[in-house]
């Protein structure tokens, strides 16, 4: 009998130890309101992607586009979800810092070709911030992956501490999106700049076991909670993600006791702030000056390249037939 209460609790050690190690490597991410100045750390992503896609419409039409769709186009880059999430490690007794910039939506010619058909049969174009989830009804999404990589030229070039979270295939992932309330989350942007750190650890650039400090531009949705804890709990990853808490239609923003209600009023100012830079950057003429510029900049080349052919060319010796 002694033997098998010795065997009974050898096993009831074990196995405590191997759940308080399971719980040990568990990491914990939590979601907190944000406030102050993540405005301000978001306003690159937000830029970017304005930029980003103004620069790729003169590529992706001969002519200049409708105003209508260029109202269409703002409404996506306004309406988006930005990221910024940075992974801290430990190397060689320094931290390491890397900084992961995510935005939610498909690539850049899939957003323009919807917004250009839209447009050609719609009587006016709807400025609204529109967002992407559950957008995805008729994009293959191997085909809209690989024009987002390819679409890298038009952002700001990766370092290696700073870099653009593209959307990844789920295939390759432990990561997985949720369906809520009939919304494909799939292209959300915490998911998409989760799935690049998870991409990072899997190829040993970085370490599991890192802190995580993010700022995101709307209310974390339950697909994309489940996403973060899903990344703490692989990953070892500890940290906190501050979200902003977007104004209810209708909704006061109050004297700002409150965090929630100073989280509203920074998430009501950094839309309007967008809204200004869309509407500065997509539209018909300045599309018409970033036209020509760029017609100018090709014109310079081939000059350049033309005044090189002609140096290069030895010159005819009159005398030698």
């Amino acid at each position: 009998m002694m033997k098998n209460t010795i065997h009974t609790r050898s096993f009831l050690v074990a196995a405590a130890l191997a759940f308080s190690s399971w719980t040990t490597c568990a990491g914990s991410i939590a979601i907190e309101t944000g406030e102050g100045n993540v405005a301000a750390l978001l306003e690159r992503e937000a830029n970017d992607f304005t930029d980003a896609l103004g620069k790729a419409v003169i590529d992706f039409t001969p002519s200049p586009p409708l105003s209508k769709t260029f109202a269409l186009l703002r409404s996506k880059v306004q309406g988006a979800t930005v990221a910024r999430i940075e992974y801290s490690y430990e190397k060689a007794g320094k931290t390491v810092t890397r900084v992961y910039h995510g935005r939610s939506g498909h690539s850049l010619k899939t957003i323009f070709d919807r917004a250009s058909k839209k447009s050609a049969s719609s009587a006016s174009g709807n400025e609204s911030s529109a967002t992407d989830s559950g957008d995805a009804i008729g994009i293959i999404e191997a085909d809209d992956i690989a024009m987002d990589a390819a679409e890298a030229k038009y952002y700001p070039i990766e370092t290696g501490l700073d870099l653009r979270a593209r959307k990844l295939p789920e295939s390759t992932s432990r990561l997985e999106a949720s369906v809520v309330d009939s919304m494909d989350h799939s292209w959300d942007a915490e998911l998409k700049t989760l799935r690049r750190i998870e991409d990072d650890i899997e190829k040993k650039i970085v370490p599991k076991g890192g802190r995580v400090t993010g700022y995101v531009s709307k209310t974390v949705c339950e697909s994309c909670r489940e996403v973060i804890d899903t990344f703490a709990r692989l990953f070892d990853a500890e940290g906190t993600i501050y979200q902003l808490i977007e104004p209810g239609t209708g909704s006061v923003a109050g004297d700002g006791a409150t965090a929630i209600q100073r989280s509203r009023a920074v998430s009501s100012n950094f839309l309007a702030m967008r809204k200004a830079y869309a509407k500065a950057i997509l539209n018909p003429s300045h599309h018409a000056v970033m036209r020509e510029q760029r017609r100018s900049a090709l014109g310079d080349l081939d000059r350049i390249e033309q005044e090189a052919l002609a140096v290069d060319e030895p010159e005819h010796d009159p005398c030698v037939p």
